[in-house]
């Protein structure tokens, strides 16, 4: 800057900076999509409450209250079902992949202790037996949370033709085929046991 104030550069930058910052704020700004469902979410919770402290205070709603819960089973037969065709929408062969419990199977000699989990069919932790950090801590060169493996398989769509689907491995449960004290080969097995 000259004695004078800001010179033809300070300017520049200046309006540069303001340029850089209004383009920013347009780009993080929310959507109108994503503020409908702000909204939509803000007034159901209301609607909620309102619903909740209405009920409290009138015990003849109860009853009612107690009557539509017969009519949720049904509702929540009818969900189960379309989210079964969800499912199968999502992950088509393997839908059946898509339900599990999570179960881990560990690897270990007197050098490494390696711990895969079904989910995915990955190793997520593995720890280094000969070796602890600085606190004396085992020495774990990663784990589950700090991990991720992905196999991005192409299948044909539902709606036939030339339409194909992407389906990821990592949310899927696989099957253990084999294991020995040294090895583990899991599989991610099809609605028909004998493909996977």
């Amino acid at each position: 800057m000259s004695k004078k104030g800001l010179d033809r550069n300070s300017i520049i930058g200046l309006v540069i900076i303001g340029v850089i910052l209004l383009v920013f704020s347009y780009i993080t700004s929310p959507s109108e999509e994503e503020l409908e469902k702000q909204r939509i979410a803000e007034s159901k919770k209301t609607e909620q409450l309102k619903d909740d402290k209405s009920i409290e205070s009138n015990p003849a709603d109860k009853t009612v209250i107690e009557e539509s819960k017969t009519t949720d089973s049904t509702q929540n037969i009818l969900n189960d079902s379309l989210q079964n065709i969800e499912l199968l929408a999502q992950y088509g062969p393997f839908v059946d992949a898509s339900k599990g419990e999570k179960k881990d199977f560990t690897l270990e000699n007197e050098k490494v202790k390696i711990t895969f989990t079904n989910i995915g069919g990955r190793v997520s932790s593995v720890e280094l037996k000969e070796f602890h950090t600085y606190d004396s801590l085992p020495l774990i060169l990663f784990d589950e949370d700090s991990s991720r493996f992905n196999l991005e398989l192409t299948i044909p769509g539902i709606t036939g033709g030339n339409s194909i689907r992407q389906i990821n491995t990592e949310n899927l449960f696989f099957e253990v085929h084999n294991q020995t004290a040294s090895s583990v080969a899991l599989r991610l097995y099809s609605n028909d046991k004998n493909q996977y």
